[in-house]
């Protein structure tokens, strides 16, 4: 099973950039455009797409059997 590393407040960014519009030229955010946001805006050193993918997933609620 995969660990989250991400405290509270990181993870309320990633969500926050995650909703964000999508940089000039891309039409859509990518797991690689919020990692790069992430490490850029967020101070953390380094976040994995994987993490990335599994906090999203469960704040939507889906794999979780919340709907």
């Amino acid at each position: 099973m995969y660990e989250h590393r991400l405290d509270g407040v990181t993870e309320a960014h990633l969500i926050a950039l995650a909703c964000a519009e999508p940089p000039e030229g891309d039409e859509h955010l990518t797991l690689r455009l919020i990692q790069e946001r992430m490490i850029k805006l967020a101070n953390v050193e380094q976040v994995s797409d994987e993490t990335i993918r599994t906090t999203l997933t469960d704040e939507r609620g889906l794999g979780t059997g919340h709907a």
